[in-house]
């Protein structure tokens, strides 16, 4: 190739070359002329055959290697208004996100330790409140019955009759005397039978009496004695020195 027909260099200067002007096309057929317009004529560049230089391309920057690049990623800033960008694991600022899993088992167990510990705590209480019910009626029906046994046990003492019988030992302990005195007096050995059969009847009602006032308690008894006291000369059969 001949050094005139070389390209320019980028920088060299070449003659200026003039570009014919803008023909518009030419309307082939009568009718309305079309509207002229101007177009805007190429700037020109002296020394550069017309044309605008080219700028030499930027030099080659080598990549840092892959040791180099950084790890994290700085936070960029976001316009008002805008919500902000996290790397994925970072929260909202950009720190590492915490892990909460262990948190929210302990809380979950505490939850479930004190719904357990109500439930329990509620199911002792009504079975204290069954165990208060169950005591108050058994001392309801003991009450009951011990106002019946008390009831039945007025009515027996009644039966009884214990006054009549009480009276009836002094009666006979009178009878046994006076058959004692009338033997004394007559000296007639006949006479003794009589004073032991009036001593027999008399020792038969103290063990009727007796028996019978031994199923009361004092309180019922009221005044009348537990038992025949034995060595009262009302009571005592006419016994000689309590024999």
């Amino acid at each position: 190739m001949y050094p005139e027909q070389q390209p320019p260099y980028p920088g060299e200067q070449q003659p200026y070359q003039q570009q014919p002007p803008y023909q518009p096309p030419q309307q082939p057929y009568p009718g309305p002329a079309y509207p002229q317009q101007e177009y805007p004529q190429p700037e020109y560049y002296p020394g550069y055959g017309g044309q605008p230089p080219v700028s030499a391309p930027p030099p080659a920057t080598a990549m840092p290697p892959t040791s180099a690049v950084p790890t994290s990623v700085p936070p960029t800033s976001v316009p008002p208004g805008y919500p902000s960008l996290a790397m994925p694991g970072t929260g909202a600022t950009g720190q590492p996100r915490r892990n909460n899993t262990p948190m929210i088992i302990i809380t979950a167990a505490l939850g479930l330790v004190t719904v357990v510990s109500l439930v329990l705590v509620l199911v002792t209480i009504n079975g204290l409140h069954g165990d208060i019910a169950a005591a108050r009626a058994d001392l309801t029906a003991r009450q009951a019955a011990a106002a019946q046994a008390r009831a039945k046990l007025q009515d027996d003492f009644q039966k009884a009759d214990l006054q009549n019988k009480l009276a009836q030992v002094q009666a006979l302990t009178s009878a046994a005397r006076e058959a004692l005195i009338a033997w004394g007096n007559s000296q007639n050995s006949a006479t003794i039978k009589t004073v032991q059969d009036a001593i027999n009847k008399c020792d038969a009602a103290v063990l009727d009496y007796d028996a019978a006032a031994a199923e009361f308690p004092a309180d019922i008894l009221g005044n009348l004695p537990g038992k025949i006291d034995t060595t009262n000369p009302d009571t005592d059969c006419s016994r000689i020195n309590g024999s």
